[in-house]
């Protein structure tokens, strides 16, 4: 009986230790940025544009409000997706990308939409890099994100402008979405953004 219960113990104190270090594992800078090269080339993203991508990371990673939220929220997440957009009043975007976790899920299959607040002219279309902030599990991603996009482009070399969208699911942690976007085509969000994710998986 007492063999048993130890053997007990020591597996749930395993169990337990794995939980946590799962949880608290997380992306270096080093690690999104190869993670969002590999995504972005199999979803045959232009290479201007995986250039684009990357650059604006290493800029966000320079920025003083991007490394104290980093430290509150680390990155466990990194996903990448490409879409269109439509509307005048209300603008709308439906995409699909790919989504991996660290030491989770790699490649998944995602799909988004979103309805925002502003006017677009003409079409655009966008190709974007996403971090997954704060994440305590993998099931917990998708589903509803709000927050606001400050973003105005009338050419391809846009500048470093990103969406930083919250989660509150009920009964789950919350986690946050740092979205950097280029667009092409012109466009103008003003307002709130509301961006839906659902994971094919």
């Amino acid at each position: 009986m007492c063999k048993r219960l130890t053997t007990w113990l020591v597996l749930l104190f395993m169990g337990i230790g794995f939980s946590t270090s799962a949880a608290a594992a997380q992306y270096s800078k080093q690690e999104v940025i190869k993670k969002t090269k590999s995504m972005a080339l199999k979803k045959e993203m232009p290479p201007e544009k995986i250039r684009w991508l990357i650059n604006a990371l290493k800029a966000s990673y320079d920025d003083p409000w991007f490394k104290t939220l980093i430290k509150k929220q680390p990155v466990r997440g990194v996903f990448v997706y490409s879409s269109g957009e439509g509307g005048f009043v209300i603008k709308y975007m439906k995409g699909d990308g790919l989504a991996s976790f660290k030491n989770g899920r790699q490649n998944g299959t995602i799909f988004l939409s979103s309805w925002s607040a502003g006017a677009i002219i003409g079409g655009a279309g966008s190709w974007a890099v996403g971090l997954v902030m704060g994440l305590q599990n993998q099931s917990d991603f998708g589903g509803d994100y709000t927050g606001k996009l400050l973003q105005a482009t009338a050419a391809d070399d846009t500048a470093p402008v990103g969406m930083h969208l919250t989660s509150r699911k009920e009964g789950k942690a919350s986690h946050a979405l740092y979205i950097l976007v280029s667009s092409r085509g012109l466009t103008a969000d003003a307002g709130g953004t509301k961006l839906n994710i659902t994971p094919d998986w």
